[in-house]
């Protein structure tokens, strides 16, 4: 139900907000005082036993965090003779390779690309004299490398009824991007484009392939990712040389990337994981392609699909246990963080969807968006950002409110970068995708149980709890839908400031979901919340994009009235894309208060805080470190970091 319409269901809850400017001067007095007040009377309930106190919560446990692995010694024994020695006896790898082509012959005209990993033929009963001679050509050779002839990669010719509208780079000289548009119908389509492989080099890849999972005894978890690379194709070459399989240096290279791509990467999938343009990837069924979001297409099909619902089976119990969790018949929903952060649903068979199993992936981005890039995309204004500035290091709690995809999260991990280096922080997720630049700072996760009941499971309340605990300054709940929210607004009204997210699109419609079921905030402690920022996802010009319509200001409760007064700080013209500021902040005039500012010493730093962050961005500060240290520098000494801009040379096209 909207909130509107629930709100004419039930008199007076519709009057329950109005806004600080239409109220008389006294009633925001009364609100002000009624709002400076909470903790101390908070507290005072605390003592009296008017509240429960939050329990106290038994000792988590410390994870020690693994030191760095020293590389990988060589292997005393090489593959062969490991393959020798095991169970399996190496006679059926040679009558593979036994049905190669010789070298001098010219490999056939058709070749396959591996949409995953391909079935090997079954090995022919015996080996006649005629395969034999052709597995010692094969095997013997003892001619120099040659360098091959051709790309890597052959571009494909355009389909007839399609133009191109895109390429770039993905991996280099293995796999690239093509966005490609129907005449007819304007429908674009993403291609990924990968090694073709001739029927010998797919048959080398099957035959070291079956290798590597016979030979290789190492756990790669504790590696580095360029230590794994580098002992993946360590072993490889040494496959190669122990049964002296000849290759040119362009079909090793072929043969390497697609064993790169299935023991480290996630195999079909790797082109759209590794592509940075890509936010969401979508698989609905194995007889659909598999759809993207690009950042500067949208949704769009692509060219790669599974050949079967086997596959696609295989396929989704692979990325659960690449997350570290099971997914079967009898429990066939996955929600997960995959190695990269990136995060997991999946459903499993036809249990759940008609269309066989499916999977979501929304990217993890690894550099994360700063403050600046929002001011660069639009999403924010300069002066929004400067706000936003000083009510972080104040202290000031918040809830970021919108619908799915609206950059949520993404405002509230750019805006927490602004948070004082040396406060403590604590982010409870149930996937992890808060990412800040803080050395001072406990990461907590959910946990599901163990078993059908729910043993050993730790949810979002009881991790909330805990994070009381640990002497929070600032804390950072990825999203409030239930009973937790009631811990963390106690968080708020007894001195801790807390960051959420929430799913509403409008201030009336946070504080109707706070108030009702199934959260039941309490509007004496829902006034200790002090900003709401409404984003959505919006078109303009044709275009998706994301906009924060509107930050509006819990200014407090009227005892009289029971009334919330809000004060709307900044509002989203859609007619003009342009940010329009309220007359008054009564947050801003709180901090100024607390230090003891006047107007125009406020109105000075404002202006001092807008010209660092005009600077960076005329300067073209993109990477979040270099960001936060001049955040950090100006915390530590704002006069060094004034003059330091002074002294710059202006950026070309700086404002002035």
């Amino acid at each position: 139900m909207d909130p509107d319409d629930a709100a004419e269901e039930r008199p007076g809850l519709a009057a329950r907000l109005r806004e600080a400017g239409n109220a008389d001067d006294a009633a925001v007095a009364r609100a002000r005082a009624h709002k400076a007040g909470l903790a101390e009377r908070m507290r005072a309930m605390v003592a009296d036993g008017g509240v429960e106190p939050v329990a106290a919560v038994a000792d988590l446990g410390t994870t020690t965090s693994r030191a760095d692995v020293a590389p990988v010694e060589p292997e005393v024994a090489t593959f062969a003779q490991r393959l020798r020695g095991g169970k399996a006896a190496p006679a059926a790898l040679f009558e593979r390779a036994a049905q190669a082509p010789a070298r001098n012959e010219s490999p056939s005209d058709s070749a396959r690309a591996p949409a995953g990993v391909p079935r090997a033929q079954p090995p022919p009963a015996r080996v006649q004299p005629a395969a034999t001679t052709r597995m010692v050509r094969w095997f013997l050779g003892r001619e120099e490398q040659t360098a091959g002839e051709g790309p890597v990669t052959p571009i494909p010719p355009l389909e007839a009824g399609w133009e191109q509208v895109d390429f770039y780079d993905l991996d280099p000289p293995f796999s690239f991007v093509r966005i490609v548009r129907q005449s007819d119908n304007g429908q674009l389509r993403y291609e990924a484009i990968e090694p073709v492989l001739s029927e010998r080099e797919q048959r080398t890849f099957e035959f070291v392939q079956d290798a590597l999972v016979r030979g290789l005894n190492i756990d790669p978890g504790p590696m580095k990712p360029e230590q794994r690379e580098g002992y993946l194709l360590g072993a490889v070459r040494q496959i190669l040389k122990d049964y002296r399989i000849r290759l040119d240096t362009r079909e090793q290279l072929r043969v390497e990337y697609y064993l790169r791509r299935d023991f480290l990467g996630l195999g079909t999938i790797h082109s759209v994981m590794v592509d940075p343009r890509i936010e969401d990837i979508s698989c609905d069924g194995a007889a659909e392609p598999l759809f993207i979001f690009h950042r500067e297409h949208e949704s769009i099909p692509s060219n790669i699909r599974f050949r079967s619902d086997g596959e696609l089976d295989a396929f989704v119990i692979r990325l659960a246990q690449r997350s570290g969790k099971a997914i079967s018949i009898s429990d066939p929903i996955l929600d997960a963080a995959l190695p990269d952060g990136s995060r997991l649903q999946a459903t499993l068979g036809r249990e759940v969807t008609q269309n066989g199993s499916t999977f979501t992936i929304r990217r993890f981005k690894p550099d994360p968006f700063t403050p600046l890039d929002l001011v660069r995309f639009g999403t924010m204004s300069i002066d929004m950002l400067t706000w936003f500035w000083l009510t972080v290091e104040a202290g000031q709690s918040l809830i970021f409110s919108g619908g799915t995809a609206s950059g949520k999260t993404t405002g509230l991990n750019a805006i927490a970068q602004f948070i004082p280096p040396q406060a403590k922080v604590v982010s409870i997720e149930d996937t992890r995708e808060v990412n800040l630049p803080h050395h001072n700072w406990i990461k907590a996760v959910t946990r599901s149980g163990s078993t059908s009941e729910g043993t050993g499971e730790i949810g979002m309340f009881d991790l909330l709890k805990a994070s009381l605990r640990q002497r929070p300054e600032y804390i950072l709940v990825g999203e409030v839908r239930g009973i937790e929210a009631t811990v963390a607004f106690q968080a708020m009204a007894t001195g801790h400031t807390v960051y959420s997210t929430m799913h509403a699109d409008s201030a009336r419609s946070v504080v109707y979901r706070l108030e009702n079921d199934p959260i039941n905030v309490p509007r004496l402690v829902l006034q200790a919340l002090d900003i709401i920022a409404i984003q959505a996802q919006v078109r303009y010009k044709g275009k998706r994009v994301r906009r924060v319509k509107e930050i509006v200001e819990l200014v407090g409760m009227d005892p009289s009235t029971k009334e919330i007064l809000t004060n709307t700080v900044f509002k989203w013209d859609a007619a003009n894309d342009t940010f329009e500021m309220g007359a008054r902040s009564y947050l801003i005039d709180d901090i100024a208060s607390d230090r003891n500012w006047s107007k125009a010493r406020m109105a000075e730093e404002q202006a001092n805080r807008r010209r660092v962050l005009q600077w960076m961005i005329d300067q073209g500060y993109r990477d979040v470190r270099e960001i936060t240290a001049v955040v950090q520098a100006y915390y530590r000494d704002p006069a060094s970091v004034l003059q330091r801009i002074a002294a710059s040379p202006a950026a070309p096209g700086a404002k002035a």
